[in-house]
């Protein structure tokens, strides 16, 4: 999976920012839906919310 750019998360209506310690992060609103996308790529990545 390709990282996404900053402009392309802020434009995107699937993402929501959020200050976690002074740092942006980008979190999935429904993480559901995308799922399935993320065990494919990782399969590894049970528990992950955000990359």
């Amino acid at each position: 999976m390709t990282e996404s750019t900053k402009e392309q998360l802020e434009a995107s209506d699937k993402v929501e920012e959020r200050t976690v310690g002074g740092e942006i992060r980008y979190y999935l609103k429904n993480i559901k839906e995308h799922w399935l996308v993320v065990i494919e790529q990782h399969p590894d990545a049970a528990g992950d919310e955000a990359w």
